[in-house]
Formats: structure tokens, C-alpha cells, sequence
């Protein structure tokens, strides 16, 4: 059981993850990507302290050599729950878990938004992990709901496993060849009828046992159970704390503004709070609390 988790490796994830190592305290980082597309893209940043004019590559790799001299690896998986077990939470992946004592995420914001219905069926015909879900409908059917282009390698597994229908429901991701389904969908709504999820679209409906939906971050109601939440944005005390205890949140997930160094601020607060938050435990343990 490692003293932190540390779910997202972005700016606010790697301040995180800094400030727990330089504080002495077993770490694990997870991300999805090894390197943040959102600051790949930035041409120039002007707004972050002393780097006036830095292009967001050469930012991502300053932080990459950062985090590479301190001796943080960065596993790259992508987290698809936390789940809080008492005195300590469980983080999976798939068919992979670990513990960790504290938990801070840093998973970004959700710029797609959720689908009218969708929250409701989340583990009731919902799913945002085929590798955790797919073999429940061997031999039935799916559709994958495609955001981004994860979403490819994930219908070539279910289509080993049973019928796909493939949804791209943002322009630029195109359907695979010889699977089934529309070229683009807007999706309005999901629902449940019976045994069937029905998923509703400005090109009609699709239905299927199962939707799996394939986007660049899980609605933060959807990765941790019971974590207080609003419009795809975690609610947290100036400690960065939300309402669980010991799990902590950075960076966009947060709420506006959507700036880099907000993202290092946060992380770096959410980094020590977690440390405080272990102490604390350690402290309780050796009085017999």
C-alpha cells in the first residue's frame, strides 16, 4: 500500500506528486498519456510565471525531465475507479488494483458532456471499461460510443466478444471499417427499456445489451462512488479535500479557470494536504486511535 494515489499526469498531478516525494511519503502516479495533449496543442504560453513565450511541448518536457530527476515513474494506465474502503482507498484498473492510504485526483475536466441518462445507468448498462465489462455480454450486443480514438482498440476487443455497433459521437473519429453503425451521431439521451439500453441520437436510435462510452476523463461521479460533485466538476475546501476523507482533487476537475499554473497551485496544496492527511493517520495509529 503505497501513502498516495495520484490519478491524472498532467500539471496539477505532477505538482501532486513533487511535493509528496520531497515530503518523504511512497507515491504512485497514473496517467493515461505520457505527455498531456491539452498543453502539446498550446502554441505559446504567456500567463505562466517565469516562462513568458514557452510552447506548451517545451513546458511538457521540462515537466518530464522534472519528474524523471526526481525519480517518479508515471505508469500508464488509464484509472477506471476509487473506491473508498474505510481507512484507505482502492484504485483499479481493469483487472489490475492497488492501495493507497490517500488519493488525490487530477484527471482534468470532461469536455464532452454527459449524456441526458447516462449517470442513472452507470453499471446498469452503462460501461467506460471493456476490459472489465465486455465478457458479461459474450455472444449479445454493444454499442461503443466514441469520443476519441481509445475507442478503436476497445470495439476491436468487444467485437471479439460480440456485435458492435460503432457510434463516432464527435466529428473526426471515424467508424472502423466493416463494422456497423452511422458515420456521426449526436447523442441526446440514454435509456433503459427491459433489457435494452436505448441510446437517442439526431440519427435515430441504436440499441444493444450494453453502451460503452469512450471518453478523454470518466465523469467524476462515475470514477469515485459517493464523491460530491457538480456539472463534471469536484467540490473542495481550500485544502483541496473533498467530502471523503483523505481523497483530495487538483486542476481543472475542479471548476474554472482552466489555466496551467491554477493546475500547479492546486496540485501543489493537494500534495501536501495528502501528506498532512497521512501523517495524521500514523499519528492515530501510534497512540492507539
Amino acid at each position: 500500500m503505497v501513502d498516495v494515489a495520484i490519478i491524472g499526469g498532467g500539471p496539477a498531478g505532477i505538482a501532486a506528486a513533487l511535493n509528496v516525494q520531497i515530503r518523504n511519503r511512497t507515491l504512485i502516479l497514473f496517467s493515461k498519456e505520457a505527455e498531456s495533449k491539452k498543453i502539446l496543442r498550446a502554441k505559446r504560453i504567456d500567463n505562466y510565471p517565469g516562462m513568458p513565450g514557452i510552447s506548451g511541448g517545451a513546458l511538457s518536457k521540462a515537466y518530464r525531465n522534472h519528474i524523471e530527476d526526481m525519480g517518479i515513474e508515471v505508469v500508464l494506465k488509464p484509472i477506471d475507479h476509487v473506491y473508498a474502503m474505510g481507512d484507505y482507498y482502492v484504485v483499479t484498473c481493469a483487472d489490475e488494483m492497488w492501495e493507497a492510504k490517500s488519493v488525490i485526483l487530477a484527471t482534468g475536466v470532461n469536455d464532452d458532456k454527459l449524456i441526458i441518462g447516462e449517470e442513472e445507468l452507470v453499471g446498469q448498462g452503462v460501461s467506460y471499461c471493456a476490459t472489465c465489462d465486455g465478457r458479461l455480454y459474450k455472444g449479445g450486443s454493444v454499442m461503443v460510443i466514441a469520443y476519441n480514438e481509445s475507442a478503436y482498440e476497445e470495439a476491436g476487443y468487444l467485437s471479439e466478444l460480440a456485435s458492435v455497433t460503432f457510434i463516432p459521437a464527435k466529428k473526426g473519429i471515424k467508424k472502423p471499417d466493416g463494422m456497423e453503425g452511422p458515420d456521426y451521431a449526436k447523442p441526446a439521451g440514454i435509456r433503459r427499456e427491459g433489457r435494452r439500453v436505448i441510446l437517442e441520437t439526431d440519427q435515430g436510435e441504436f440499441y444493444a445489451d450494453c453502451a460503452f462510452i469512450f471518453r478523454n476523463a470518466i465523469a467524476p461521479a462515475s470514477l469515485v462512488p459517493g464523491i460530491d460533485a457538480q456539472e463534471g466538476c469536484v467540490k473542495v475546501n481550500r485544502d483541496l479535500s473533498t467530502n471523503l476523507p483523505g481523497l483530495f482533487a487538483a486542476g481543472d476537475i475542479t471548476g474554472a479557470p482552466y489555466q496551467i499554473a491554477k493546475a500547479v497551485g492546486e496540485g501543489a496544496t493537494a500534495g501536501l494536504s495528502a501528506v498532512s492527511y497521512v501523517n495524521g493517520l500514523k499519528d492515530s495509529s501510534e497512540n492507539g486511535g
